[in-house]
């Protein structure tokens, strides 16, 4: 699946995430996707991460894109405790942590992009149950990754999904990612 989001004129970026949804169900053959709700609220989606981040505390894989490393350096004593409860952290995101190899998890360096969705705010697991959430930032591009979620002007679109068809979908794009992405 495309997982790229879409080019929109600046006053109607978050409306793409109508045509995220569209792919999302020609992928999966089915309009009907269950446990699947779509948000605007930063602070919903800020609920849904840490909800996420307690379901794979003590075991589990967690794919989670930070956007940019900067953003990671500033979670990065809530994701080394993570790691040090028995979580399997993969992370995604453009640029080098400070702090990765002290954090204990894998970084998979992105070239940056304001439209792909491993460079997006995501985090996905299957394990212990499946859940994902996903969010593109459709903020000015040229503020992609500046700033926390309430600085001004900035904006998200997303989904919370429990579907396993379409975490299947996201794994796939994920784990083929990150093979992409490793040294040869």
């Amino acid at each position: 699946m495309d997982w790229t989001y879409p080019t929109t004129p600046p006053d109607r970026r978050a409306d793409g995430i109508a045509e995220m949804a569209r792919r999302v169900v020609d992928e999966i053959g089915d309009s009907h996707l269950p446990g699947t709700r779509f948000t605007y609220d930063a602070r919903e989606m800020l609920r849904a991460t840490r909800e996420i981040e307690a379901t794979v505390r003590g075991g589990g894989r967690l794919w989670v894109g930070f956007q940019n490393a900067s953003k990671l350096d500033h979670e990065a004593a809530r994701y080394e405790d993570l790691t040090a409860s028995g979580a399997d952290v993969v992370a995604f995101g453009s640029g080098r942590p400070g702090r990765c190899p002290e954090v204990g998890f894998r970084w998979i360096e992105l070239e940056p992009s304001s439209v792909r969705l491993e460079n997006q705010w995501f985090l996905v697991t299957t394990d212990p149950e499946p859940i994902a959430f996903v969010s593109w930032e459709v903020s000015d591009p040229a503020r992609f990754g500046v700033g926390g979620i309430s600085a001004p002007d900035k904006q998200f679109v997303g989904f919370v999904t429990g579907d396993p068809r379409v975490i299947s979908a996201l794994m796939s794009h994920l784990e083929a990612t990150a093979m992409a992405a490793e040294p040869r």
